[in-house]
């Protein structure tokens, strides 16, 4: 399972054992995570867009046009595009 919130950190937690194995500081409040359906790709949505490799947990793209922070985010079963929303209204797609 992946959680973010307002301290900007973004961890992905073992739920058999109730650990956090991992971080990833967004140096913003995260309002929105969503990791595609194989598992590689965790999009994270604050006052921009970063894709993170799920397994290392390392940015591999980040998207910083929105005017207002980003409140939802979603991937494409193949993670090939990712769908965004924010506070500015508008709606965008990025080719990962």
């Amino acid at each position: 399972m992946v959680s973010g919130g307002a301290d900007g950190i973004v961890r992905l937690w073992d739920l058999r054992k109730t650990v956090c194995l991992k971080t990833f500081d967004c140096q913003a409040a995260v309002n929105s995570v969503n990791i595609d359906h194989s598992g590689t790709f965790l999009a994270v949505g604050a006052s921009d867009v970063r894709v993170l490799h799920a397994k290392k947990f390392t940015e591999h793209a980040k998207f910083g046009d929105a005017e207002e922070p980003v409140f939802g985010v979603a991937l494409t079963n193949d993670a090939r595009t990712l769908a965004t929303v924010s506070m500015d209204r508008n709606l965008r797609f990025y080719g990962i």
